[in-house]
């Protein structure tokens, strides 16, 4: 199967974002996954579009997705400094809710991956709590080792169809992804960048000092203006 949401998509930088809103997005992504490994989902925020644009491995992952969706203000931002702007955006604020609404019907069981010792299982619960019929029966936080992910991955196959969320920061998501839980085949895995609600300071490439000064938002979008200005000389913005 190709991109299941179908439809031409959207250049930013080195990646390409589906084009779709969170009803179309959710209603994809909890449908029965037909392929011969686990699908993804990837929901890229500005850092993870910058780091994919210096980081030829990190783009080669980011590509792999089944679905991939853009998330945070920025992000819409550069997409209409290159004069594609998707009209309909699938914000994570707006896809969650229906993903978890949306797996509790379903009676799907939903896997947390990521966060900070204790930040896992507060999530679990205010999840629960705010889903009726919502099941979470495993939640991984904290560092994770090898051997760790091995057990969890064989963990997750005995729940056969499920939804898991993981909630690590780029680059360190994807590779952990596509290394230990490709071949699920009964899974839908979806890369948030971090797990709902306020998490630990981000790590990784969030420390790189140009994101540290400037935001990887702002770096996102001058990026995208440098784009735009190499491939159609004159006035970057404005209609005249």
């Amino acid at each position: 199967m190709g991109d299941p949401l179908g439809g031409p998509r959207l250049k930013i930088l080195s990646a390409r974002l589906d084009r779709t809103d969170a009803d179309v997005a959710a209603a994809a992504i909890l449908a029965p996954n037909d392929l011969d490994r686990a699908r993804v989902v990837c929901l890229v925020g500005a850092e993870c579009l910058v780091l994919a644009a210096f980081d030829w491995d990190q783009a080669a992952l980011l590509a792999r997705a089944d679905v991939i969706l853009a998330d945070g203000a920025s992000v819409r931002l550069a997409a209409r400094v290159l004069a594609a702007g998707p009209e309909r955006a699938a914000r994570s604020a707006d896809l969650l809710p229906r993903l978890l609404g949306g797996a509790a019907g379903k009676g799907l069981p939903v896997v947390l991956v990521g966060g900070a010792p204790g930040d896992g299982r507060r999530v679990a619960e205010e999840l629960v709590a705010r889903h009726a019929g919502l099941s979470i029966p495993l939640v991984s936080e904290g560092e994770i080792g090898e051997a760790a992910s091995r057990e969890l991955a064989e963990e997750i196959r005995a729940l056969g169809p499920c939804l898991v969320l993981v909630g690590m920061s780029s680059p360190r998501q994807e590779r952990w992804v596509w290394a230990h839980l490709e071949d699920l085949r009964e899974a839908t895995v979806v890369m948030l960048g971090s797990l709902p609600g306020p998490g630990p300071e981000r790590q990784g490439w969030a420390s790189w000092p140009p994101l540290r000064r400037v935001g990887s938002g702002a770096l996102l979008i001058v990026m995208a203006l440098a784009e735009r200005l190499r491939e159609r000389p004159g006035p970057c913005l404005g209609t005249g």
